[in-house]
């Protein structure tokens, strides 16, 4: 009990610094960046221009601007955006992410099914043409960045042959391809994560005595070689919503999403500097919570971590 105990708060602890890490960078990398929200508006007079630094705070010492940031992420209020007069930033969390959650969702559940569907049939089926299709694929979806893949699925399934819509958001087959697109190079990378573990677990003593027993093949396969063998993809699930999420921000621009991930892509070229800090706040948080998560989970199956911790 003290071990598990030990784990959390341990566990806990990291999660917390390395939101503060997070904040503060995103904070001092804002104000490195040249310029301001307002220099791209030419036709601007000096001014207003040096009248709207002074009303958002732009003008004040950095450590000021610094506390204030930090009082807003405590706050969960990162005022308004910059170049969307009459948008908050909360208001546009709150209205993109729910749809980046959709399809985040739907991408995770496709790699995680299709991944571990895949590395389970080609261990199986070792060194026969189902391994080698297997693994070709899973090559493939590792080799192909995701932004590449969406382009050539709009190209031949949208463009070419006219099955899927090429863009836009509101309909389940506006939703296949960008998820498809999410999900290609995690599903790959799961498919030879397991395809590895169940290899090496159905070489152990225990299912050798599961056969001698005269277990089905089926059960055997079930409830004793995949539990153990997808084990180890605990950690990477963490980190798999991760990548998904963070992925989701070009995909959501090439496909016309109207997530949260657009709006962070549009607010760095905007320099929108509360947007841009807030967007990464949020995701820090969806992010470090689901690795913190995912940490505990495997504290639980498996004790030995907690034991090591």
């Amino acid at each position: 009990m003290r071990e598990d105990l030990r784990y959390f708060l341990g566990k806990l602890s990291t999660l917390f610094l390395s939101l503060f890490i997070i904040i503060s960078l995103t904070f001092f990398l804002m104000k490195a960046i040249p310029g301001d929200p307002f220099a791209d508006e030419q036709a601007l007079p000096t001014e207003i221009h040096e009248a709207l630094q002074q009303h958002y705070g732009l003008k004040d010492p950095w450590y000021t601007q610094y506390g204030n940031y930090l009082v807003t992420v405590i706050t969960w209020d990162f005022g308004p955006s910059f170049k969307y007069r009459d948008r908050s930033v909360n208001d546009i969390i709150n209205k993109g992410f729910p749809v980046s959650a959709v399809l985040g969702l739907e991408a995770l559940v496709l790699a995680l099914s299709g991944g571990i569907l895949l590395g389970t049939v080609a261990a199986l089926k070792a060194n026969q043409w189902q391994d080698y299709t297997a693994m070709l694929a899973a090559t493939l979806g590792i080799s192909i960045p995701s932004f590449i893949m969406a382009t050539l699925l709009q190209f031949f399934l949208s463009v070419k042959l006219g099955w899927l819509p090429v863009a836009r958001w509101g309909t389940f087959t506006q939703s296949i391809l960008p998820a498809v697109s999410l999900a290609a190079m995690p599903m790959a990378f799961i498919a030879r994560l397991t395809r590895s573990n169940m290899l090496e677990v159905m070489q152990q003593e225990y299912i050798r005595t599961a056969r001698t027993k005269g277990l089905s093949e089926m059960t055997i396969i079930t409830q004793h070689a995949l539990r153990n063998a997808l084990l180890p993809l605990f950690p990477y699930v963490g980190q798999l919503a991760a990548n998904i999420l963070t992925g989701s921000f070009i995909i959501e621009k090439i496909f016309s999403i109207p997530g949260l991930g657009q709006w962070f892509v549009n607010s760095i070229s905007n320099r929108d500097y509360t947007v841009i800090m807030g967007t990464t706040v949020f995701y820090s948080i969806i992010l470090l919570g689901a690795i913190f998560i995912m940490d505990l989970l495997y504290g639980l199956m498996d004790p030995r971590i907690t034991q090591r911790s």
